[in-house]
């Protein structure tokens, strides 16, 4: 890595140098087996680097590419990204199909993230493959707030309509205020019910059985993004951190460890990242 230290213990280099360094410190809240990507809202890294240094990571490619979003230091990791419900969004990479592993026949995946919400907001992407519309086009997954009732919506689709492999709608409410909680999504194709689960601050849990229309092979229709619903412009209204991508279900115990009694566990430490 073209890294060196200055005077004081700094590092010199680019913000994904310096938390691919953190990575590597051995200081891992959970084994990051699987793990494709994680943004850590590293305060001013342009674009938000994917810090994932797994075996399995999607590297530089799923390096997210900011408009217009700004960062802030008021999540418990003292730093977030802030979308601002209006046009504020990451763009991860530029391919259709490194997230092809969420919608296929072997899905098998989690997502984890630490979000506080605008519950005036209208609907927002929160993580989106997927076009909103129920169209042939919109292979993909889809990880959106509906409404301003506080509700969640995780799409698997196929290609014929929205949810047309399976969702999972909460209930109103299911936010329940516009502090920070943290939110743990898993989708295994293979169960022959319960295939979505959604935890809010490791503790309520909702979960849906698929449907009976079969996943498809193809590329999800959309770029990946985070903070618009591709395809319907819903913007998010909200912060926020540490979110991560695997391609396994996190087990119980490490989704306990990564709430962490609701003062967040950061996958990699970040010990040590140091300022410039």
């Amino acid at each position: 890595m073209a890294v060196k230290y200055l005077a004081g213990d700094r590092l010199i280099g680019t913000a994904a140098e310096r938390i691919a360094l953190t990575a590597l410190d051995g200081n891992t809240a959970i084994p990051d087996t699987s793990l494709k990507a994680y943004w850590k809202f590293v305060n001013s890294s342009t674009p938000v680097p994917n810090a994932s240094t797994s075996s399995a990571t999607l590297g530089t490619s799923a390096d997210a590419i900011i408009t217009s979003m700004t960062f802030g230091t008021t999540s418990p990791f003292s730093t977030e990204g802030v979308f601002d419900g209006s046009n504020d969004k990451l763009t991860i990479g530029s391919s259709t199909s490194q997230f092809n592993f969420m919608h296929n026949s072997s899905a098998s995946w989690t997502v984890c993230f630490w979000m506080k919400e605008n519950l005036n907001q209208a609907d927002g992407g929160i993580l989106s493959t997927s076009d909103a519309a129920w169209v042939s086009q919109n292979v993909g997954i889809n990880i959106v707030t509906v409404g301003t009732g506080g509700r969640i919506r995780i799409n698997v689709n196929a290609g014929t309509a929205q949810g047309d492999v399976g969702y999972l709608l909460t209930a109103n409410g299911f936010i329940p205020d516009t502090g920070w909680h943290f939110y743990s999504v898993t989708y295994d194709h293979s169960l022959g019910s319960n295939n979505f689960k959604l935890r809010i601050d490791n503790g309520s849990l909702q979960q849906a059985t698929k449907g009976s229309e079969s996943p498809s092979s193809g590329n999800a229709a959309q770029i990946a993004t985070v903070g618009v619903h591709t395809g319907s412009n819903g913007h998010l209204g909200g912060s926020v951190t540490e979110m991560s991508v695997w391609d396994r279900i996190l087990t119980d115990s490490e989704i306990t460890t990564l709430y962490n009694s609701g003062d967040g566990a950061a996958i990699y430490s970040s010990a040590s990242l140091r300022s410039e």
